[in-house]
């Protein structure tokens, strides 16, 4: 018997103005599953991911997220309803706070579980003060099991490119994400600095079982670490398995070396 799905989408449609950026489109996302969403540029790959994180609302179509809290829909939540239902996601471009340290960009995110008022916050006395230690102590983990306690306090405007990618991804770690959503998370970084957001992805997905539903124009990576993968070409589906199935597929070929199909 199949697990229940941690995600649905259910023929969700996009349009801006007369451009249908996706149509039609369906899938689901499994727990403790790395599920890629690959095709060419303009495909709607990243559309449907600012749909799932509220970014977007569907011209038509349902999303369900059927977190630990229960089966929520989420087709027109808010952006921070949905991150606060436990869905976190990185971009492909990081968009930090410049003149914030490492660590105080990783806890900017942690607001969320923030449940003090404002008044015992101003004082920081008593269970403020042992709520801030909290999550500075969760922040801190997360710091090193990125290998970057050695940069908490530099201001992330002085970061390299591939750290800035790291912050990105710790900020989203700091949310305590059921579901992550990572946007092209190789585009502009070198073969190390690849390779070691690679294997933060692998200790997150094998290590602390989290679902990852990941946007990479790097077809080898993906064939190389996805469990299921969807392809998207002009916004529609055109395929949808496991990834020695679909790189096999004539359609995706077809659709990556722009030849027909027969």
């Amino acid at each position: 018997m199949s697990p229940s799905p941690l995600l649905t989408v259910s023929n969700v449609s996009l349009m801006f103005g007369g451009v249908r950026a996706l149509n039609d489109v369906s899938l689901e996302v499994q727990p403790g599953e790395i599920t890629a969403l690959i095709g060419p540029n303009g495909a709607g790959k990243s559309s449907l991911l600012n749909c799932i994180s509220g970014l977007y609302r569907p011209t038509q179509g349902s999303i369900q997220f059927h977190s630990a809290r229960g089966s929520q829909e989420i087709t027109t939540t808010p952006t921070h309803q949905i991150a606060a239902l436990g869905i976190a996601r990185t971009f492909q471009t990081p968009a930090l706070y410049p003149g914030l340290s490492t660590l105080d960009n990783i806890l900017t995110a942690r607001h969320i579980h923030m449940r003090q008022g404002l008044l015992s916050g101003l004082l920081y006395v008593g269970p403020a003060r042992r709520e801030e230690e909290a999550h500075r102590a969760r922040a801190e983990e997360i710091l090193g099991f990125l290998d970057l306690k050695h940069l908490a306090n530099t201001p992330a405007g002085a970061l390299s490119y591939g750290h800035r990618k790291q912050v990105d991804l710790g900020r989203a770690l700091a949310l305590e994400p059921e579901l992550l959503l990572v946007d092209e998370p190789m585009a502009g970084l070198h073969q190390e600095e690849r390779e070691t957001l690679t294997r933060y992805l692998l200790e997150l997905h094998f290590g602390r079982k989290v679902p990852i539903i990941l946007v990479e124009h790097d077809i080898q990576l993906v064939m190389e670490i996805a469990d299921h993968v969807v392809v998207l070409d002009f916004g529609s589906k055109i395929a949808d398995g496991p990834a020695e199935e679909v790189q096999r597929d004539a359609a995706v070929i077809a659709a990556y070396l722009g030849e027909e199909t027969h």
